[in-house]
């Protein structure tokens, strides 16, 4: 069995514009298309699982930021409960050092 494929070039350009192969690689158009259309479908089905996780992804995620801004809202309430705003520095720093999280929960939250 010769394994050997001729290139087939046009007026000395190196690009090649077809090839003489063995017959048992040859592959007719209709086994082409269906090669394609199999790899078509299995990679539609994938985007549609990816497509899916990514769904429920984000869903488990909102619900997981929303429980964080209840406990976040509970907590900072008995602290304000606790020591009033303003009464305590180092609850202030804290409260500072946080405020950038809290306002984007808050806005994740209403989203």
């Amino acid at each position: 069995m010769n394994d050997t494929v001729t290139m087939i070039t046009r007026d000395g350009d190196p690009r090649p514009v077809a090839a003489i192969v063995p017959a048992a690689a040859a592959r007719t158009a209709a086994q082409a298309r269906a090669d394609a259309d199999r790899v078509a479908a299995v990679s539609a089905g994938w985007a549609r699982r990816l497509e899916e996780q990514h769904r429920r992804g984000a869903h488990r995620h909102a619900a997981e930021l929303r429980a964080l801004a209840t406990a976040l809202a509970e907590a900072w309430a008995e602290l304000d409960r606790r020591a009033g705003p303003g009464g305590d520095p180092a609850l202030a720093r804290l409260r500072a050092g946080h405020a950038a999280l809290l306002t984007d929960v808050r806005e994740a939250t209403a989203a």
